[in-house]
């Protein structure tokens, strides 16, 4: 979890807040909807993810950042000089700009994924009953930047993830009009 946060927050076209974090840390491959989320309440999630990144991450007004620009060139693989590295020092330069694109790619997709569901549709009938497009946390910024990491990851034709992502530029299927709609 600690490296799936780090390159998160990595590849982030913009900080994400505490509970776009807390949507995106918790989706895999075997997340079917929002529902098989296993979400806590934003302050139990904001001490959970201080406790998995430490020094790394500051969060400023429900946004979370790198605590100094330092945090991020020390843990990019794709700064690293090519000296050989200590094994001691495990993190440093440990995630490459191409996989963190690659996991928030794979996220944001995914989580694209759940809106084929109706009951995770933001329909006219569903906000009658008190659910928005704004209810749903990580639907903006999956929406706006689903396709800038998916070209940034370089992901390749058989990567579990093109099908997926094939079905979410679907125009016969929901997840294409809710997030086509935002974009």
């Amino acid at each position: 979890m600690v490296q799936k946060a780090l390159s998160i927050i990595l590849a982030a076209s913009r900080p994400l807040t505490v509970s776009e974090m807390n949507v995106a840390v918790n989706i895999d491959h075997t997340s079917r909807s929002i529902h098989d989320l296993d979400l806590e309440d934003e302050e139990d999630f904001k001490t959970r993810l201080r406790s998995w990144c430490g020094l790394f991450i500051s969060v400023y007004h429900g946004k979370i950042y790198f605590l100094h620009q330092t945090a991020r060139e020390f843990l990019l693989a794709d700064l690293a000089s090519p000296t050989t590295v200590p094994s001691e020092l495990r993190w440093h330069h440990s995630i490459a700009t191409r996989h963190a694109h690659t996991v928030l790619a794979e996220l944001c997709v995914l989580y694209l994924n759940f809106f084929n569901s109706d009951v995770n549709l933001p329909t006219d009938a569903n906000r009658e009953v008190g659910h928005s497009v704004d209810s749903h946390a990580f639907l903006d910024y999956s929406a706006k930047s689903w396709g800038d990491h998916f070209r940034q990851a370089a992901i390749i034709d058989d990567a579990t993830i093109v099908p997926f992502a094939l079905r979410i530029c679907d125009p016969d299927l929901k997840s294409y009009s809710t997030w086509f709609i935002i974009y």
